[in-house]
């Protein structure tokens, strides 16, 4: 029978599991796909549309063994509303990655969730998103657009970059100059564990754990760092240190790291994938192109904003989110195309689809950036709406700010000049601008 890994599999796996260590080797080829199977997938990745509005109109909550695709829009709500029933099931790979503390993305909704949320917005504040955090990513961007001197990778150097130096600048973390790519692949890992293992892969599981060990060696060294420093900066790690010394039998260093790492981890990693999908998606479409880059020339920050997000719904991030069934329940109730959904069962919301569905947006194809905000589910939908996302929203608007600020931007000629992943997440784009 068809099923993903929740949670048989993970267990088997944890079964399995040798002592690592953070001075283990890290192969980073362990996350390349390969075979024909990976091909097929991600030409149908690729290729969503048809396959998906077939979906919509014929099997609206498809099941295949143990795994069910939902892909109309008011489905898909339905399953990310009732997270009593359909839960999140990434606690035990978070668990398993960040020192044996939940993350916030893996823990169901109640006392403990409800706790650690409050605890990551006194650290990560909403006032930091302008003081801090935008004139940070502008500059980090702009210098590295005029590093690239008119041609460059646009996703190692700059949409990957940007994040993990706001992650040394910003976050406070500890992250030396010759860190930096390891850093960014060490997270990689943990995310193609959490979100596009679906399966159970045990090379991959090992090279996750090796990278979370080293995650937690840095985030370590980056908490005694900013507890002995003298510096006045604020950082969200300063802030989490300062609330710990007020209640120091309620936030313990294990706290610490695990916010560290689980914001980390949903930073570089996801950051890295939507503004690479978004600038390919800018490519692929001249007008939508036009647009942004008027966005951008003109300071229109907010319309710029519109523009990519609205590009990213024709290439987000994934299908949709991972949901478990912890008991039998109907989804669809009272409809044609009601169903029961079998404890045990994955579930698959298609975000991506429902934000296709021509019964729940006007003209779904056409490029849009003035679409209602109901229109999207880019960061999920319902509690578990993404925490980071004015902290994405900003960073990548500023960084494909610089870029597309650039004169005469374009794709570099022939493969070059295609978006080449690496496993899941986007790897190399090279572009061209004009300079001097």
């Amino acid at each position: 029978m068809v099923q993903m890994k929740y949670y048989d599999r993970i267990k088997e796996l944890q079964a399995r599991d040798s002592e690592i260590s953070a001075d283990d080797a890290y192969d980073y080829s362990a996350l390349k796909s390969s075979g024909l199977a990976a091909k097929a997938v991600t030409w149908l990745l690729d290729h969503p549309y048809w396959w998906m509005r077939f979906l919509r109109a014929w099997f609206p909550v498809l099941t295949v063994g143990k795994i069910v695709f939902v892909s109309r829009n008011k489905d898909v709500k339905e399953v990310l509303e009732r997270q009593d029933v359909f839960e999140t099931p990434f606690g035990p790979d978070m668990v398993d990655t960040s020192g044996g503390v939940e993350a916030v993305l893996g823990m169901q909704d109640g006392p403990k969730y409800r706790q650690t949320k409050d605890l990551l917005a006194k650290a990560f504040t909403a006032a930091d998103i302008d003081q801090i955090l935008k004139p940070l990513s502008r500059n980090l961007a702009s210098d590295a657009v005029k590093k690239g001197n008119g041609s460059f990778n646009a996703v190692r150097d700059l949409i990957t970059a940007v994040p993990v130096r706001v992650s040394r600048d910003y976050y406070g973390y500890d992250i030396k100059p010759e860190e930096e790519r390891d850093f960014a692949e060490w997270n990689i890992a943990l995310s193609t564990m959490y979100f596009a293992d679906f399966f159970g892969s045990e090379v991959l599981r090992r090279q996750a754990l090796i990278a979370a060990a080293k995650l937690v060696r840095i985030t370590d060294r980056s908490i005694e760092k900013a507890r002995k420093s003298n510096s006045s900066k604020v950082s969200p790690l300063s802030r989490l240190l300062d609330l710990q010394k007020k209640s120091p039998d309620k936030i313990s260093n294990a706290d610490i790291r695990g916010a560290m790492i689980s914001m980390v981890a949903g930073f570089v990693p996801t950051n890295t994938m939507a503004a690479g999908h978004m600038l390919d998606v800018l490519f692929s479409k001249p007008d939508a192109l036009a647009m942004a880059i008027a966005a951008a020339k003109e300071d229109r920050d907010n319309d710029l904003q519109a523009c990519l997000f609205e590009a990213m719904r024709f290439k987000p991030l994934n299908p949709g989110p991972m949901r478990y069934a912890n008991q039998d329940v109907v989804i669809a109730e009272k409809k044609k195309h009601a169903k029961t959904i079998k404890k045990g069962c994955t579930v698959i919301a298609s975000t991506q689809s429902a934000m296709m569905d021509n019964k729940a947006l006007r003209d779904p194809r056409k490029f849009d950036p003035e679409r209602p905000y109901s229109a999207y589910m880019l960061y999920g939908h319902g509690i578990h709406w993404c925490i980071g996302a004015q902290i994405a929203n900003t960073q990548i608007t500023q960084t494909l700010k610089a870029l597309l600020c650039q004169p005469n931007l374009r794709r570099a000629p022939g493969k070059a000049g295609k978006l080449i992943k690496w496993g899941a997440f986007p790897d190399s784009l090279m572009v061209e601008y004009d300079v001097g």
